[in-house]
């Protein structure tokens, strides 16, 4: 039913999240999603780091099949050797990085060809300027730039989007759906997409000012 919700809202990629102990839930979930979004709508998976890499080439070539665009986070992130062996057996795009925190982490990442798609959050990696330095370096290993944004605060959202329409190498904005205090104590929400795509703020800065009424629901 969410998934129905949000292709009547525009969406034209949905992110899903596996990991359960029983990959046959995964993949019924899975099987599911994929056949309401149809053929032509993107698919791709997040196991938020629960597998080892031996699970998570498993749990990959059981779900390849339904067309999955990327596999994000199958390891810890700290476990580079991991996401290597992981990439290497699987014919899916491999995604990760929202745990990682300077430039010089990602060149690792890259340079041991680990992933195919960059993913720093603008709110932990350094910011603006670190994260078009993250961007950047992916797109001289032609690797694809897709910002992190998850529950985060409005200030990471428009910083996000704001960069992402600057970048050569962006593949796609993540924008979460579900209701979050962090965005609502701000004066400008980012509006649901349309036909698939989202609008850049054209208002000074990143487009968005405080609702100081708003903060005062929160206090405690």
């Amino acid at each position: 039913r969410e998934t129905e919700e949000l292709l009547r809202h525009g969406f034209r990629a949905i992110k899903l999240k596996i990991g359960q102990k029983d990959l046959k839930k995964d993949e019924e979930a899975v099987r599911i999603v994929r056949e309401t979004i149809g053929k032509e709508a993107f698919l791709m998976l997040d196991a938020n780091s629960c597998y080892d890499a031996a699970s998570a080439i498993e749990a990959g070539k059981l779900l390849e099949k339904y067309n999955i665009y990327w596999l994000e986070e199958p390891v810890p992130a700290d476990d580079h050797n991991g996401y290597k062996k992981v990439s290497q057996k699987l014919n899916i795009r491999i995604a990760g990085g929202e745990s990682e925190f300077t430039a010089r982490d990602f060149n690792d990442l890259l340079k041991k060809n680990c992933i195919d798609i960059v993913q720093p959050d603008v709110a932990r990696a350094g910011g603006i300027s670190e994260c078009r330095k993250i961007a950047l370096l992916a797109d001289v290993y032609n690797k694809l730039y897709a910002p992190h944004v998850g529950m985060s605060s409005a200030i990471c959202s428009f910083a996000s989007l704001h960069l992402a329409a600057a970048m050569p190498n962006h593949l796609t904005y993540e924008y979460m759906f579900i209701e979050n205090p962090l965005q609502k104590i701000f004066n400008f929400e980012l509006l649901p997409p349309v036909d698939g795509k989202i609008s850049v703020p054209e208002r000074p800065g990143l487009g968005i000012e405080i609702n100081e009424k708003e903060i005062k629901r929160y206090l405690v």
